[in-house]
């Protein structure tokens, strides 16, 4: 009907057949449904608007892949199924329509299927790789009748040969994934298709711009995008700058045909050129007043640049791996990445051959960085003489570098260089602020404070506010140390607006907790059922934001209340549901020795407070193994006034004294916010004359570090 109406319009010739259609419509009231127009969308579009015309109370309702483009059309865009977070439970998933689709299609396959705790995240991954598009997750489904949904998942790699065997009843286009993105390919004309092919290689979203990198004739490409758009091969999300994202299957099929064309390599080395030029120019921002708009721009592309990474070092490209990696650094550890970026890292490492001085030291200073966190300290000297090697060659520059050269300086092995200061104040800072937190580390913070003030001058200068808000930080635990619980508490809630303004969430969260610390190392009994309620919603919003390690942080301060609110065995069971959780914290991540060793030594407080004295000893043992592999100094002491409260507990009370005092000499400068210290300094007091408890505190104090270590940390 469409197709005969259609030609008596253009040709001229008999009406007959479009008047009598004309006027049997009308005076309808009805609605009219044409389905599947996409192939036929010019004829579809002139018979609409013909009705439309003459038939006023008539409605026209077509399905199609792009729009008619008539006069009144209203544009309703069909959404793929909704898809569950990877944190909801398997009654949660079934509130989600890919997730319903899905269970209800496998069951049809396999009566014995169930969502359950075994089979949710193969789902969830088929659901979100398959871009909840119905057809595909159906087709699935399907595989169910001959493999397990774990291997259905696995198999997803090559989707187009698994995802095969729809209804026998349906359209072929419709009977495999293949024949259905075949269909959308084959109604694009040539230049679409070419693009189309082309920007397959960009998993994290295109814009103009990045289109026009890839693509030959790069004048048509915001046109070009529209028209992909309009014809539902790319989502369109509409931001300040016009941005599109294609559907994952898509871009396999896209990937298949650039390689059946020889061009794959090209195209994706094209890719790798434009998003490291695109760092190049938003990494100086990251330092500076348009670091929101840097973190921003780095944020936005993410996808794309892992993607990028990824293909040069997988064709063994040195220089631009290395190039990549080094402007990247900065952004992935101050989002807190060090997983993500050590793994790069050493992927780019294994690359045989150099790229230029500055990125290679960049490479080198992560693979110590790396070492240091896998306790194989023995290849770090041959890092360091490399990096000196390339700053010797002079071509090696900018702040990074610097940075890498300063902290050489600090342990003593510049050998007979000499450092030019940096006249940058944004290096000039930054040096400070290490220097100061690896002077806290190693225990020897003595004077840091004025120098700690001029950086954090400097980072608001240049309008730093992660500089800002980590050297503020540093100055809080300071004043901690000092016992001015207030002005530290002050200068955290100075430093969370610029945290939350970057987008910071996980040192957001450590910084909320480390104010709640503060407090609970104060409060008094009335202080405590505020206390408990603040800790709760801060629990409840590290869950629902399903931020696992800040949900972990978050219920070791838990924890940790309950012993002081006078629950200690409520304490113990919650500490030790957390040891048995800490699989996530693997002895070579940045930071899980000095987290083991905190908690430990948590669960042995608690477990003596209980009256389990054996129980305690042992897991003080635990906890120092942990301790001393850290080689972090404040998180030693914290264990070593662990050790002091268990002499106290025991009897010992002079031994007490003595590691409280050794705590203070491995820390180098006491913490008057230890609640524990306090406590146990007041009881042996009481316990001892004040000369006595003076006397063995200053035999403590007064011990070399190795000797303070020895006298706290038990070992075997």
């Amino acid at each position: 009907m469409v197709c005969s109406a259609r030609h008596s319009r253009l040709s001229g010739g008999s009406t007959d057949e479009r008047t009598r259609l004309l006027d049997a419509l009308a005076d309808l009231r009805m609605l009219l449904i044409l389905d599947n127009c996409e192939h036929l969308i010019d004829d579809v579009a002139a018979v609409a608007e013909d009705i439309l015309t003459h038939a006023p109370r008539l409605v026209v309702l077509t399905t199609s892949r792009e729009p008619l483009r008539i006069l009144g059309e209203y544009v309703y865009p069909v959404d793929p199924l909704t898809q569950p977070p990877s944190t909801v439970s398997s009654a949660e998933a079934l509130g989600y329509s890919a997730v319903q689709l899905f269970v209800q299609r496998a069951q049809a396959a396999d009566p014995a299927f169930t969502l359950d705790d075994a089979t949710l995240p193969s789902v969830l991954e088929i659901c979100s790789r398959l871009d909840g598009q119905p057809l595909a997750i159906e087709l699935a489904a399907a595989r169910l009748r001959s493999l397990a949904v774990d291997h259905v998942a696995a198999r997803l790699t090559d989707r187009f040969r698994l995802l095969t065997g729809g209804s026998r009843t349906a359209l072929p286009r419709h009977r495999t994934l293949r024949a259905v993105v075949e269909w959308s390919w084959d109604l694009l004309d040539d230049d679409e298709r070419d693009l189309a092919e082309r920007i397959a290689v960009f998993p994290g979203g295109v814009t103009a711009a990045s289109a026009a990198a890839v693509y030959d004739s790069s004048d048509r490409t915001s046109e070009l995008l529209e028209s992909l758009a309009d014809k539902s091969l790319l989502v369109a999300i509409r931001t300040a700058t016009p941005r599109f994202r294609m559907l994952e299957t898509l871009r396999e099929y896209g990937t298949e045909r650039l390689i059946e064309r020889g061009i794959v390599q090209k195209v994706r080395m094209a890719h790798v050129d434009y998003f490291l030029s695109y760092a190049q120019e938003h990494e100086p921002h990251l330092r500076g007043a348009r670091q929101l708009e840097a973190f921003a721009a780095f944020d936005l592309e993410r996808g794309n640049i892992s993607a990028a990474l990824r293909f040069a070092i997988d064709q063994q490209d040195r220089d631009r791996a290395a190039r990549m990696l080094a402007t990247h650094g900065w952004y992935w550890a101050t989002r807190n990445q060090d997983a993500e970026v050590l793994a790069w890292a050493a992927a780019v490492a294994a690359i045989p051959g150099q790229s230029d001085p500055t990125s290679e030291i960049g490479v080198r200073v992560l693979q110590i960085v790396a070492a240091m966190a896998a306790e194989n300290r023995q290849v770090v000297s041959e890092y360091v003489d490399e990096i000196l090697a390339l700053y010797d060659t002079g071509e090696a520059k900018g702040p990074y570098v610097d940075m890498a050269m300063a902290t050489i300086d600090f342990f003593g092995n510049l050998g007979d260089r000499t450092l030019t200061p940096p006249t940058d104040p944004w290096t000039r800072a930054a040096i400070v602020l290490m220097r100061v937190v690896l002077m806290d580390n190693a225990g020897t913070l003595g004077g840091a404070t004025d120098q700690l003030d001029e950086a954090i001058e400097e980072f608001r200068a240049v309008g730093d506010r992660w500089g800002l808000a980590t050297a503020m930080g540093q100055r809080a635990t300071l004043e901690a140390y000092a016992g001015d619980a207030d002005a530290a508490l002050a200068t955290l809630e100075q430093t969370m607006p610029l945290l939350e303004e970057l987008g910071a969430t996980e040192d957001l969260e450590f910084t909320r907790m480390k104010a709640i610390g503060l407090r609970l190392a104060t409060a008094t009994d009335d202080d405590l059922p505020e206390l408990r309620l603040v800790l709760e919603g801060h629990l409840a919003a590290a869950v629902a934001s399903g931020q696992h390690r800040s949900v972990y942080l978050a219920r070791v301060t838990l924890a940790g209340f309950e012993r002081i609110a006078g629950r200690p065995k409520e304490s113990v069971a919650a500490l030790e549901r957390l040891v048995a959780e800490w699989e996530m914290f693997d002895d070579q991540m940045i930071g899980s020795r000095q987290m083991k060793a905190s908690i430990l030594a948590a669960l042995a407080l608690s477990q003596s407070a209980a009256g389990d004295l054996e129980a305690a000893e042992g897991t003080l043992r635990e906890s120092a193994v942990h301790a001393r592999a850290s080689d972090d100094m404040p998180v030693v002491s914290q264990v070593a006034v662990a050790s002091a409260c268990l002499a106290g507990a025991s009897g010992d009370f002079v031994l007490a004294a003595r590691r409280l005092g050794a705590a203070d000499s491995i820390r180098g400068v006491a913490d008057a916010m230890n609640r524990d210290a306090r406590e146990l300094t007041v009881q042996l007091r009481e316990q001892l004359d004040d000369e006595a408890y003076d006397e063995a505190y200053a035999d403590g104090l007064a011990l070399e570090r190795d000797e303070a270590i020895a006298l706290t940390l038990p070992s075997g």
